[in-house]
Formats: C-alpha cells, structure tokens, sequence
C-alpha cells in the first residue's frame, strides 16, 4: 500500500504556499491515524499535519519531519534548544510531540495563515498528545489566522497521563487573518455573548490532561486565551479530566483586530479544573506584572508589546456542563466586562441532612483575590454552580456581585434572543418550586452517573470579606419565569447567599430585569409575521422577514461518533447540558438540543452609521426586545428592580458576625442570623415590622429595608 505523501515548499527556510518562486519541495510521508494523536468527537477533518519536526515515540519521525523549516537551534529525540520556525501559510505545525518525554527551549514560530483545526492541534506552533511529558521554556509564539494556535495538548486516554507545562513563554493569536482558509470551528458561538471579531483560541486542551503555564504571557485578540473543549469523561466521581493551572501570568485580549474586542480568558466546560494563582487577567498592558515579564523575555524577532481594552476581556472564565470548576487565588487581579458566566453548570452538593454515595463535586472558587468588571462578578445564567469566596474584593461599575438570570442562551440554531419587555405582567408561579426550601434536582452525569436529589438552586457563600474586601454590590435573582437555552427549561431558583465574617452593603433581593440594550423591538401586529419590527421609540423599521436557517459554526460530528450515540463510543465531553428541574426530563449530559425555530426572522437594515433605518410614522408600543448575532455583546447586560419573590427566592444567612447594611429594598424568602450579627435596617414579615431572633430561621415575604 503506497503511503499518501505530503508537499511543503521551503524558501530561504520560511515555510511558503506551493508556486512561490524560488521555493524548494519537501515531500514527508501522512501521519497515519494509528500513530494515536487526539481523535475526540470535535476532530472531523482532514489531519494531514505537516510539520518542522514530529517526535513519536521517542524518536524523531525524519519521514514525516521538515526540519529544513528549523533555522537555527538544535535537536534530537528528547530535546529542541534554539532555532526559529516561520511559517506563511496555512495548516502548518511547528513541533508535534507524541508519547514522548521531551523539552522545547527558546524556540519561536512566527506563523502567517490559519490553522487547521484547534480540537486536534492542526496548525499548533507546538502539539502535544500521548503518553507525552512535555516541558517548554522560553517560548515565543506569534500566529496570525483563524485557529491558528500557539499551544495544544490533547490526551485521548486518561492513563496516558499527558502533561504539559509552559513557562517564562509569550503566545498571542491573531485571529483576524485569513478566517476563511480555517477547515474547523473558526468563529465563537455568538450565544455566549462573544462577538466574531476575534477567530483564534490561543491556546487548547482536549480530552485528557494536566496542564500548567507559569510566568507567561499569554493573548488572543478574541474569542477565547486559555479554552477548553472536547473534554473527556469523568473515570471516577469526583475527579477531573482536565487540569489546568495558571501561575503568576497575564492573560489578556488585543486590539489588533478590533477597537472593541470580546474575549473569554478561559473556558471550563465538563469535567475540568481551571485554576489561577497570583495572574493578572484582563486590561494587563500597562500592568507591572506585563512589565515584569516582557522583561525577562528573551530577545527574538517576536515583538512582545501589545495594546488592549479595560473591558474588552468579556469573561474571566466561562463554565459551563456538569461539574466544571474554576478558581483564581494568591492575589489575581482580574479586569473583565463580567466576571464568571455559567450556562449549564451543574455543581452537586447536598442538602443539610441528606446522604449519598455521591461527593460534593464542582465550584468556583475566588481567595485572596480582586475582580474589576463592568457587570456582575458572576452571571448565572438558570443554572447550578456553588461559588465560594474568601477575603477577595468585587469592584462592579453596575454594582452587582451576583447575578441570576433567565437564560439568553437562544440555542445553535435561533437567529435571535427575545424576550418580553413588560415587567408590569402578571407573574405565574410554579407549583413544584418552593422559595423557602431546596429545589432538589437529578441529572446523568458523563452517560454514567446518576446523581439524584442534589441542590438544584445557587449556592454562593462569602467569608472574611470585610474591611479592604468589604462586599460593596448586590446580589439579585431574576429568574422570574420560564427560560429556555438550548432545549433546557428552567422555571423557579433560589438564590442560597451566607455570609461568615462579612460586612455586606447592598441590596441581596428577587428582582425582575431586562436587558439595556436590543437590537429592535417588535410590536404584535395581525400579518403574516405576527409582529412588526420597531425601534425603541416605537416606530417601524426597515429590514428582511425570513425563515430563519439553522446554522452550526463548524463540523459536527456525526450521530454514529458522538459520545452515547448510536454506535458511539462512551467519550470526550461534546457539551451536554444537565437535566431539567422538577420533574424535567434528564438530559443525560447529552448534546443539547436544538430549540424549536421561530416561524419567521426579522434583520434590521442599517444605514451607513451603522443605524436602524425608520420607515414609519405611527407609534406602537413594543411587546418584546430581540438580539442577533451582531449584537452577541448585549447579551447579559441587565438592569434589575429589586421586587417581590415569585419563582426567584433569595436567602440570606449570616454568621461570624457579619454585618449587612441594606441599600434599598430588599425581598428575600429565607433569612436567618446568628447571635452577634447584625441587620442595619428595617425587617418586615408579610408587612409587619420585627426584631430578628438571633439563631431562628424566618421564610416567608420578608421586606429588608434599607
């Protein structure tokens, strides 16, 4: 059987497309799919890697190798020292590393043109996969083009152990180039509240792995830094697949492509740990802690400044699906338009009294820490995490702390977010939810687990936040009705707040909240459309009704290879979302699926200005908002009337004497204090005033006045 064989065309050493003159041909042999690199559910494509230089097994692969492209430096089976790998053109690898103990030292790739797909490290400056122990030091990574990617580690299976560290190393995307020669996923799904101007994930882990950077700089001018995909199966309850540690870094997004750039640092999604220390996470260019280490880079033809935006980093982490984790300790200073999003998330832990073989499992965590955003410090989006805080400062320009809302997830295939936008409505109240105590859940873990009766409401616990990290925000759910994200449905949450050692001043309260901005309004109307596009004055606009096309951003994998598909194998994580509440179907950790269409799609015509076009002269009164996917950054930015509880109760508990000093009203359902706390406010029980028994637990409509 002959072997496929492979072209790449070297000029002067720099790796050109094929007819540039004056290049010369390397031919290398396929890297064949039984050499064992990361095969998940998300690596549908071609793989036909070329590549500097590929160590397999301990020994340099010459055959499937163009070391040619190594200018400079030196190597052997178990280590790269030196040398510089310039590509300009696509699909091209720097150093791919394969059950392999090995060292890359102060090499740099400089690569212009798009990777090939980041679920398998296509394209990677250095891929790492197998039973591989791999260390790299100072590294320089510059890549311009979609996926094109500076760092990847994929482990198909657990014991395989993969480790990767990077250190004293710089690695920034360029997404903006040359987006339409990706062959994978090369644009992030806009539902996450991420714009598209940005098409590279900086650095990838897939499946299995443990993973540190340390003393890095590390930047995507969009999408996501630190992302994590395709992760693989939980083996044991209570351990993780994934671990990723980010130690005394910048992490940061450009401006390169875009003035207002969105990003997420990282990712956390299934089975995974993300996990910072002493990092410095969004607006970092004119940080210390980004001096310090463009200072002690090594001097390469890689320049190492860069330009950002205080709020262009969206998220600090996104987390997301089953018991995905993530934490930031030992003086991370985070800047993000939000601090943590959740979608999906589902932490178990149990309620006071109850047993099962089942360990807590999954949280986020913030020590000794500060977070600087524009919005709430973590976004719930009708989900389950447990968040738990510890002596760490929240600074909100919206004055939110915590946020629990309906879900503007719309799902993959909806063109449009929308919601209604009178508040005045009558309210239906769930029958199975219950305000004053806990709305237990049971969900299918990873296709294996099945998990009954945990806390399905959120849980954030406080403590020694006081003095310098006095809790200075609010804390609102409003998950008042129905939601639905990617064929989920949520309807009635308690928001669980302690607080130990904790000065509080602020509104904790049940709220109704809209979002600030849309990109139109409809009003209803009899027509074909059942509504008529309108701007936020009221008046009609011009633009296109169509029915809506379901559109995927990238390769899905077929039914037959998913995880728990017909004749799929039981794997890497694909995305599921948990199962429903109370008496809603469990989903089994499955894909989600796909929410039902709308019967008709309006997209407003702009004006040069970037400006809805007005077209009519009556004014109607608007019935619902709408976003659409150029409009992704308006997604979760709400603004919240503290109101009575229906379906969105709040607790309160506070312990170790902590203080809460209300701000407004506050409606809570659940309040309970120890002997030696304090409320300085009014506390009224279904409109009557009373002076709070320390120790006693009160449920009901309870008025905390301010």
């Amino acid at each position: 059987m002959d072997v496929k064989k492979l072209s790449t065309w070297l000029l002067d050493g720099v790796e050109v497309p094929e007819g540039t003159a004056g290049a010369v041909k390397y031919e290398t042999d396929a890297i064949a799919p039984e050499t064992g690199l990361y095969a998940g559910g998300m690596t549908k494509g071609s793989a036909d890697y070329r590549t500097a230089l590929f160590v397999d097994g301990g020994k340099i692969a010459e055959n499937q190798s163009v070391t040619a492209a190594i200018v400079g430096g030196s190597y052997d089976s178990a280590k790269l020292e030196g040398g510089v790998i310039k590509s300009e053109n696509k699909h091209f690898n720097g150093v791919m590393i394969n059950d392999t103990d090995y060292s890359v030292k102060g090499l740099t790739m400089v690569a212009q043109g798009s990777g090939g797909n980041d679920f398998k490290g296509f394209g990677a400056g250095i891929a790492c996969y197998g039973k591989s122990n791999v260390v790299v030091d100072g590294y320089a990574f510059d890549g311009a083009g979609a996926i094109r990617h500076g760092v990847f580690a994929g482990g198909t299976k657990p014991e395989d152990k993969l480790t990767v560290t990077v250190k004293n190393s710089f690695v920034k995307s360029n997404g903006s180039k040359y987006e339409n020669a990706a062959e994978g996923m090369s644009g992030c799904p806009w539902m996450l509240g991420i714009s598209n101007d940005g098409h590279a994930r900086a650095t990838m882990i897939d499946g299995y792995a443990d993973v540190t950077y340390e003393s890095d700089i590390l930047l995507s001018d969009g999408w996501g830094v630190l992302s994590i995909d395709d992760t693989g199966d939980t083996v044991k309850w209570g351990e993780y697949s994934i671990d990723l540690k980010v130690k005394n870094s910048v992490v940061d997004v450009t401006t390169e492509s875009s003035s207002d750039p969105s990003c997420y640092a990282t990712y956390s999604i299934g089975g995974c740990f993300n996990k910072f220390y002493g990092c410095t996470v969004g607006n970092a260019a004119d940080s210390e802690a980004y001096k310090a280490l463009k200072a002690a880079m090594k001097d390469t033809c890689v320049s190492y400044d860069y330009a950002t935006k205080k709020y262009g980093m969206t998220y600090a982490a996104v987390v997301a699906n089953e018991h995905a984790s993530a934490g930031w300790y030992d003086g991370c200073n985070v800047t993000t338009k939000y601090g943590v999003m959740y979608h999906k998330t589902a932490n178990v832990r149990w309620a006071p009294g109850t047993e099962s073989e089942f360990a807590p499992c999954g949280v986020t965590e913030v020590k000794n820490s500060t977070f600087n955003t524009y919005g709430a410090a973590f976004l719930v989006k009708a989900c389950v995490p447990v968040i738990e805080v510890e002596n760490s400062k929240f600074n909100s320009e919206k004055g939110v702390i915590v946020q629990l809302m309906v879900c503007d997830d719309p799902g993959m295939g909806n063109p449009a977010y929308a919601e209604s936008v009178d508040t005045s409505a009558p309210v239906e109240a769930d029958p199975k939810y219950n305000p004053y105590d806990y709305n237990l859940r049971n969900q299918t873990f990873f296709r294996k687990f099945n998990v009954n009766g945990f806390v399905g409401d959120v849980q954030a616990s406080f403590k020694d936040c006081k003095g310098e990290t006095a809790l200075k925000g609010n804390f609102f759910n409003s998950i008042t009705v129905e939601t639905e994200g990617e064929g989920m449905k949520w309807w009635g949450q308690n928001l669980i707040l302690s607080f130990d050692n904790c000065e509080i001043e602020g509104a904790c309260s049940s709220s109704t909240a809209l979002h600030d901005e849309y990109s139109f309004f409809t009003a209803k109307a009899d027509n074909e459309y059942g509504a008529i596009a309108i701007n936020a004055d009221g008046y009609e606009i011009k633009g296109n009704w169509e029915k809506p096309k379901s559109k995927m951003p990238g390769p899905m994998p077929d039914m037959g290879d998913m995880p728990g598909g017909p004749g799929g194998p039981g794997g890497p994580d694909m995305g599921g979302g948990p199962g429903g509440p109370g008496g809603m179907p469990d989903m089994g950790g499955m894909m989600p699926m796909m929410m039902a269409e709308p019967a008709w799609a309006f997209t407003p015509e702009l004006d040069e200005n970037g400006n809805v076009i007005v077209i009519g002269t009556e004014k109607l009164t608007a019935d619902k908002g709408h976003i659409i996917s150029t409009d992704a950054t308006l997604l979760g930015n709400l603004s919240n009337t503290a109101s009575p509880t229906v379906n969105n109760g709040v607790w309160v508990a506070l312990k170790n004497g902590s203080v809460w000093t209300p701000v407004g009203d506050s409606f809570i359902s659940r309040l309970e204090v120890e002997s030696g706390c304090e409320i300085k406010g009014t506390v009224l029980m279904d409109g009557a005033e009373v002076a709070v028994e320390p120790g006693k637990v009160y449920t009901g409509k309870i008025l905390v006045k301010g």
